[in-house]
């Protein structure tokens, strides 16, 4: 089943209260700005069409708020989930346009080099000699490695870094 299409006027609702939430200043712009309620509401349900249903029952129930900040959070304790869907959309639309990017100086992820290609470490030529050494430099490796994973970082990359560390 789809997701239910958010019209015009749910679009501009949303434009009005991620404007309360996050206002403009001189050194960051106003969501309203840039086009929260379209293009941007758009990229964050492409990637979390799952959010649809919850930011459309947050947004309906949105009719003739006022004050957005304190709505908000009223919204948290009545509809956790509904909540949720319109905090995520307004947050990941706000920090995923290019212009804020920018202007916080936040390039977005830069891929690194694959460890496929790179020629074995010390510490892996080590681990398979067996040294203790090298085997608690591979558990604290790994342990980076999972961190990176939970902060974000391409999974297909921190899962070939991890392969190529010592099986312990």
């Amino acid at each position: 089943m789809s997701a239910p299409a958010l019209g015009e006027p749910l679009r501009a609702r949303l434009a009005r209260i991620a404007d309360d939430l996050i206002p403009g200043t001189e050194a960051m712009p106003a969501p309203g700005s840039l086009d929260i309620g379209g293009r941007q509401l758009d990229v964050v349900l492409a990637s979390r069409p799952d959010l649809a249903a919850d930011l459309r029952r947050a947004l309906d129930a949105a009719d003739a708020v006022r004050d957005a900040v304190a709505w908000v959070a009223r919204l948290s304790v009545s509809d956790p989930a509904a909540h949720d869907a319109l905090v995520v959309a307004v947050v990941a639309g706000y920090y995923l346009h290019p212009e804020v990017r920018r202007r916080l100086g936040y390039p977005g992820q830069a891929g690194e080099k694959s460890a496929s290609t790179a020629t074995p470490t010390t510490s892996t030529r080590a681990c398979s000699s067996g040294s203790t050494s090298a085997a608690r430099s591979t558990a604290r490796r790994r342990a980076r490695l999972e961190g990176r994973r939970r902060m974000g970082q391409s999974p297909v990359l921190v899962t070939r870094l991890i392969a190529h560390t010592c099986s312990g």
